[in-house]
């Protein structure tokens, strides 16, 4: 799993306590995992602008994936009429 944050203000994440995971296995292994995919955004290289956005090029194989399955799974009719 992978999530950005994007924020005009300075975030602070804060290790997770065992109140936070509810009792539930799947939501520790993600919030205990969560921080050690942290970068430093000081570095100019990973700060998201216009003329620096890596996102589409990451997304299209997964968007064109999504599309041809989502295709099989939906009826033609459904497509004709979308």
């Amino acid at each position: 799993m992978k999530a950005i944050f994007c924020a005009t203000f300075a975030l602070e994440f804060r290790n997770p306590i065992q109140d936070d995971f509810q009792g539930s296995v799947l939501r520790e292994k993600v919030l205990s995992s969560f921080l050690k995919y942290e970068m430093d955004l000081a570095q100019d290289n990973l700060i998201l602008t216009d003329d620096n956005n890596h996102l589409n090029s990451w997304q299209v194989n997964g968007a064109l994936e999504h599309w041809r399955v989502i295709r099989t799974v939906l009826a033609e009719e459904i497509w004709i009429n979308y």
